[in-house]
């Protein structure tokens, strides 16, 4: 979710530098090829993202070596990457940790709930990205 909300708000942005922003997705958990799940297709298609095409893919550290920012959504995924590659330590954060929101830093996964929860786990990475995309942009 994270990477095609992130991609909607910069296309929407004003500001030039926003072109100039690569994003992209990998998973600690997911196998490569994986699609996402029916729930998250479908929140995703509420927003006006199609996500019937999306491959997961497996993070790797060249991946981790290349990005100038990984943003992971909890500190178990975070800790992973800087066990995986820890000279990545300075630039990666949790989502929220990096919007501003240190006393509750993790996006918990919605995987196994009601719809409900995806849209809310939606709405909060969204909310997020707009505080990064304002700190990017400041």
């Amino acid at each position: 979710m994270a990477e095609h909300l992130f991609k909607q708000i910069l296309t929407r942005s004003p500001n030039r530098k926003a072109a100039g922003i690569v994003v992209t997705s990998a998973s600690i958990g997911m196998y490569d090829g994986a699609s996402a799940s029916r729930k998250t297709i479908e929140v995703m298609r509420r927003r006006g993202i199609d996500l019937a095409g999306f491959r997961a893919k497996q993070v790797t550290p060249e991946l981790i070596d290349w990005a100038e920012l990984v943003l992971a959504m909890d500190r178990r995924n975070k800790k992973a990457v800087i066990n995986m590659l820890p000279d990545a330590s300075g630039k990666t954060f949790t989502l929220k940790e990096y919007a501003g929101n240190d006393s509750n830093p993790d996006v918990e996964d919605p995987v196994g709930r009601p719809i409900e929860e995806y849209e809310r786990c939606a709405d909060e990475i969204e909310e997020a990205l707009v505080k990064v995309i304002k700190k990017l942009f400041a």
